[in-house]
């Protein structure tokens, strides 16, 4: 006897193909993307990473301040968001530290004559 499901009967077996289906039309995009940002140079990544870094924060921030004016206080959950958001930060920072020496070397071997301006060799 099948199990019980609240007197609904799910044919299973279509729903997974249904899933199916949509994962591949999906995850297509989803591997063009990732196609595209393997050609990308490190720099290129890092800045991407750290723009999506910058949203999250922008946008725990504002769920941070809705929660304190809805509140009054907050309480732990609004501490345990701003903790969160203060280490996010500190991520988006040592990620800008990279950026930045990546971006001196690079300078470096420009002046140098290693590498030309547009970063072919």
């Amino acid at each position: 006897m099948p199990p019980r499901t609240g007197g609904r009967h799910y044919d299973i077996a279509g729903l997974i193909k249904k899933l199916e289906e949509i994962h591949k039309e999906l995850g297509d995009e989803k591997d063009e993307k990732e196609k595209n940002e393997d050609d990308t140079d490190e720099f290129t990544r890092l800045k991407k990473m750290s723009a999506k870094q910058m949203t999250e924060i922008r946008r725990m921030i504002t769920e941070r301040d809705e929660l304190l004016s809805s509140s009054g206080g907050g309480g732990k959950a609004a501490v345990q968001m701003s903790s969160r958001i203060r280490e996010l930060i500190r991520n988006a920072h040592d990620l800008h530290g990279k950026m930045q020496e990546k971006l001196s070397k690079e300078e470096k071997e420009v002046a140098k004559g290693k590498v030309s301006a547009c970063g072919f060799q």
